[in-house]
C-alpha cells in the first residue's frame, strides 16, 4: 500500500495496525523488515488529527511510526522498537477484544492496569514482565500526547508493586538496550560493553575480576564463572550482543593465558569487585539509570534470571545459572512471588 500522506485515511491505519499483529499474535517472531517500511506514516498521520475515531490498531501502527523515527535518529534502538511493538501488539489485543475498546481516547487506568496484570502463557507473571509492559505503555501514550491523540497519562500514579521502594529491580529489556549502547566509554573502549557481557552472562561484580582468557569459550558463547564466596560456580551465558562484545575485547588487548581479563590490579579481592562495581555503574550512569536507588549491577542478573524463567517457567534452572543455592532467593532476585496459597476443598471451608 502506498504510503501517500494525501491518500492516508483512517482505515489503511487500522489495516497496517492488523497486518502488524497477525503474526505476533501468532507466536511469530517480528521481521525487522515489517518496520522498515513505516518511517513515512508519521508524516502522513498528520493529516489524521481530526478523525473523530482511532481504534486501536490504528494506534498502534501510528505509535510504531513515530518510534521508528526514534530509532533512525538513535534516540532508539532496534531491538528495543521490536520488544516495545511487541508488548503494544498484545495490548491492542487486550483492548480489543477482553476490554471491547473501539477508541483508544477512551482508554484509561482500567486498560492499562489489566494489561500490566495480564498472565503470562507460561509460568508465573513476575515484576520484571510488567515493567517492561509498563515502559512500553508510557511510549504508547506518551507519542499519542504528541500526536494529539490522547489527553492526560492513564499510568499516572501506577507503579509495580514491591516490597521495598528500595529493593533491587530487574532491568527491563530497553534499558539493556541503552546500556549496550553506553556501555563504552568511546569508540576504543571494549572493556565496558565486555564487562557488560559478563553482567549479561549473571557473573556478579566479584566474579568478573576472576575471569581470565582460557575461561571464554566463545565457540559455545559460555564464561566460566568461579562463584567466589557466595554462589556456586558455573558456566554463564552470554548473549549475542555480548559474543560480539567479548569476541572484540579479546581482539583489542593482548590477552594473556593467567592474567585476568578485566582487571590488572594487585590490592585484593576488595579493590578488584570495587573497580568491576564501577565499571558496571559507570555503564548505568551513562545509561540515565545512575539516580535510581533499585537499579545495582545485580538489576542485570535479575534481568537474565527473569527472561529465562519467562521462557522455561524452570525456578531451579535459574537458580543454577545464577548460582544461587536457594529456591527463595532465586525468586527474590527475579521478584516472582511463588507462594502458591492453599485453598481447602469446599467441605473443609469455614463458612
Amino acid at each position: 500500500m502506498p504510503h501517500d500522506p494525501q491518500a492516508l485515511t483512517h482505515d489503511d491505519l487500522d489495516e497496517l495496525g492488523r497486518a502488524l499483529c497477525t503474526p505476533l499474535w501468532h507466536g511469530e517472531a517480528l521481521d525487522s523488515c515489517l518496520l522498515l517500511d513505516r518511517r513515512d506514516l508519521f508524516l502522513a498521520s498528520l493529516g489524521l488529527m481530526s478523525s473523530e475515531l482511532l481504534s486501536p490498531h490504528a494506534a498502534l501502527e501510528l505509535v510504531v511510526a513515530r518510534l521508528q523515527l526514534d530509532v533512525d535518529n538513535g534516540d532508539l534502538a532496534t531491538s528495543s522498537l521490536k520488544k516495545v511493538t511487541g508488548h503494544l501488539a498484545r495490548y491492542t489485543k487486550v483492548l480489543e477484544q477482553l476490554r471491547n475498546v473501539t477508541d483508544v481516547r477512551a482508554t484509561g487506568p482500567g486498560d492499562v492496569i489489566a494489561f500490566i496484570n495480564f498472565p503470562v502463557a507460561r509460568g508465573r507473571l513476575t515484576a520484571n514482565t510488567r515493567d517492561n509492559r509498563r515502559y512500553a505503555l508510557a511510549k504508547y501514550y506518551e507519542v499519542l500526547r504528541d500526536l494529539g491523540q490522547y489527553v492526560g497519562d492513564p499510568l499516572a500514579g501506577i507503579s509495580i508493586a514491591r516490597n521495598d521502594s528500595t529493593a533491587l529491580r530487574a532491568l527491563v529489556d530497553a534499558e539493556i538496550d541503552r546500556c549496550r549502547l553506553k556501555a563504552a566509554r568511546n569508540y576504543r573502549d571494549t572493556r565496558g560493553p565486555a564487562g557488560w557481557a559478563f553482567v549479561e552472562a549473571t557473573a556478579t561484580t566479584s566474579e568478573i575480576p576472576a575471569i581470565l582468557p582460557a575461561d571464554v569459550d566463545l565457540a559455545r558463547s559460555r564464561v566460566w564463572l568461579d562463584g567466589g564466596a557466595r554462589n556456586a560456580p558455573r558456566w554463564g551465558y552470554l548473549t549475542e550482543w555480548g559474543m560480539e562484545a567479548v569476541a572484540r575485547h579479546l581482539e583489542n588487548v593482548d590477552a594473556e593465558p593467567g592474567v585476568p581479563l578485566l582487571y590488572s590490579g594487585t590490592a585484593g579481592e576488595t579493590s578488584a569487585q570495587a573497580a568491576s562495581c564501577k565499571l558496571i555503574h559507570d555503564t548505568l550512569r551513562r545509561a540515565g539509570l545512575g539516580g535510581d536507588r533499585r537499579v545495582r549491577p545485580g538489576s542485570v542478573r535479575a534481568w537474565a534470571g527473569a527472561h529465562l524463567y519467562a521462557d522455561t517457567g524452570d525456578l531451579a534452572l535459574v537458580a543454577r545459572r545464577l548460582g544461587l543455592r536457594s529456591l527463595d532467593d532465586t525468586a527474590r532476585t527475579i521478584s516472582l512471588d511463588w507462594s502458591d496459597p492453599v485453598e481447602p476443598p469446599a467441605h473443609r471451608r469455614s463458612t
